[in-house]
């Protein structure tokens, strides 16, 4: 199911249409559909094996769809993915802030490191990135010492450097899988509360979770029914509509997700075979 607020008509800057995924033959979510303004939060809830980090991969341009498609501010991707250039020009406008078990940063690496290695990949001025990062940190309120690794900062401190890094290229989208990874309970509402910090600047921010409170996110896609073994359901209500497009050929399985580029600057390909009902979420286990 998916929700959504009510509010006076804005310009779309993600559109998801009637998107679907399988994978071995068996649905791993079935026609998904939702409309994003810019400087909106968005929820993808469900359980283990829901589907919700291949959405994900999907909205990102990593995965490809069995069926629909994903507008972002005009370039269209889909089951039928046409050009390469299309899909290059999504990833180019959609930021891969992290992804279980695929794309994070390196926990080996300080935090002044991991800002050079992001300011590197996008290609901006590492004075641009430190800066960029000490001021969202006054903005959170929150401590990011240069020296300290990435592995030792505090959860929290950790999943906000992996958001403010993802909007350093100034990116349409941001999607971050697992969000309440690592997080107590308490953390938690904080967590919300940055990502909402990070759409304020401009962005739509997809976030995947086990739950979600209505406060947090004004677009919340709910994946997996349990009256359907295996299967996993977007049901949705949209405010807009996409684009229409040609009806196109479902296919069977899904080509294997790419490599994404992290924040930390690397392409870090997968060490095992992507099953796109896996989500590996910390809290699912």
């Amino acid at each position: 199911m998916t929700s959504q607020r009510t509010s006076p008509p804005a310009r779309t800057a993600l559109a998801v249409s009637g998107a679907s995924l399988t994978f071995l033959r068996r649905p791993v979510f079935s026609d998904v559909s939702f409309t994003a303004p810019p400087e909106s939060v968005v929820a993808v809830v469900g359980p283990a094996g829901s589907g919700k980090t291949s959405l994900l991969l999907a909205i990102a341009a990593r995965m490809r769809l069995s069926a629909g498609e994903v507008h972002v501010v005009g370039r269209v991707i889909g089951a039928q993915a046409g050009p390469g250039a299309a899909r290059r020009a999504v990833r180019s406008r959609v930021a891969v802030s992290r992804i279980a078990d695929l794309v994070g940063l390196d926990p080996q690496l300080t935090v002044h490191e991991s800002v050079r290695d992001a300011a590197d990949w996008i290609g901006v001025p590492h004075e641009r990135a430190v800066a960029h990062v000490r001021a969202w940190a006054d903005r959170l309120g929150l401590v990011l010492p240069d020296r300290t690794l990435v592995g030792k900062l505090p959860a929290l401190e950790a999943t906000a450097l992996h958001l403010v890094l993802a909007v350093l290229g100034d990116p349409v989208v941001v999607v971050h899988d697992d969000l309440p990874h690592q997080l107590q309970l308490p953390q938690r509402a904080r967590a919300w509360e940055i990502v909402r910090e990070i759409a304020g600047s401009g962005v739509v921010v997809v976030a995947s979770t086990l739950d979600v409170g209505p406060e947090e996110a004004d677009v919340v896609v709910a994946l997996g029914d349990d009256d359907v073994a295996g299967a996993a359901h977007g049901r949705h209500a949209v405010l807009e509509e996409p684009a229409a497009a040609e009806e196109p050929a479902a296919a069977e399985e899904p080509a294997a997700a790419e490599p994404a580029a992290g924040p930390s600057g690397e392409t870090e390909p997968p060490d095992r075979s992507v099953d796109p009902s896996d989500d590996t979420e910390e809290e699912d286990r």
